[in-house]
């Protein structure tokens, strides 16, 4: 589900020389559905340094791609969002990790709910939330999070080990931000990444993230991709990871991935960062 009202000009970075066009774009465009896809690329809507390209053409370094504006919810809907989030009560103050967090009840705004569910189907198809209850016992719909500090590695994979896991949207609704998603994938349970041994003697409660370090592999992380990136993050935390995609925040964008996905904010925060996460299953 992406949202965007105007054409964006993206230049090819390090990571996608050499991809398919369409595969770039389904991957920048993640919920967006295939076949919406090729047709934008056949329409010609989809320019690459000014001109059309087929959808197998590779992609080039500094490469300049044009993405037509994709609309799939309205500004309204995102003012009635943010509007929802300013009446909620604050759930978590998390000082160490300098982040507020409030949870979206369901049956607190019907109307609101609707239009988000359908949203969500539009993309995904059937699925159940995978989202935790509230004291009371209530379902909600996901957690809005309002980050002064960039979030390090973790994977929000859930905490029933007999769960079949499905995708999880974030939403961005500041304009700030971004999220590097990695190849590296993880199928316990939700974790947070660290060498730091104090950390990992962290006993974690029910509903929160176990702390490990089996992520780390041998071989050393880019240095100039963490520079650029990742500098709140130890470098020797990263060994073995290759980033697959470095998500820039737009307001009312959705991004779509596999909970399995082990991600972090980049270092660019300017001032908060304000985002809506809710968590699937399959059914």
């Amino acid at each position: 589900m992406i949202t965007h009202d105007s054409p964006r000009l993206i230049t090819v970075d390090e990571f996608s020389i050499g991809q398919r066009l369409d595969n770039y774009l389904i991957k920048q465009l993640k919920g967006v559905p295939k076949s919406r896809i090729y047709r934008i690329i056949r329409k010609g809507e989809v320019r690459v340094n000014k001109g059309r390209k087929k959808a197998d053409y590779k992609l080039q370094a500094e490469d300049v791609i044009r993405i037509p504006p994709i609309r799939m919810s309205s500004d309204k809907e995102i003012k009635n969002i943010l509007e929802l989030y300013d009446s909620l009560p604050v759930t978590v103050y998390n000082k160490k990790q300098n982040i507020i967090k409030k949870r979206w009840i369901q049956n607190c705004n019907k109307s609101l709910d609707e239009m988000y569910i359908s949203k969500l189907k539009e993309v995904l198809g059937e699925f159940k939330f995978d989202n935790l209850k509230s004291d009371k016992g209530e379902d909600f719909f996901g957690l809005f999070h309002e980050s002064f500090s960039p979030l390090k590695l973790h994977v929000d994979s859930g905490f029933e080990e007999n769960d079949i896991i499905f995708k999880q949207a974030v939403t961005p609704l500041s304009p700030i931000g971004e999220t590097v998603i990695f190849k590296n994938r993880w199928y316990g349970k939700s974790a947070s990444f660290t060498i730091d041994e104090d950390e990992l003697k962290f006993k974690p409660e029910p509903g929160q993230n176990e702390r490990s370090r089996e992520h780390l592999g041998t071989d050393g992380f880019d240095r100039e991709i963490h520079q650029k990136y990742l500098t709140h993050i130890d470098i020797n935390n990263l060994k073995g990871l290759k980033v697959e995609l470095v998500y820039q925040w737009k307001v009312g964008e959705t991004l779509i991935m596999d909970r399995s996905h082990i991600h972090c904010s980049s270092s660019k925060i300017v001032n908060k960062k304000l985002g809506l996460t809710t968590f699937t299953k399959k059914k």
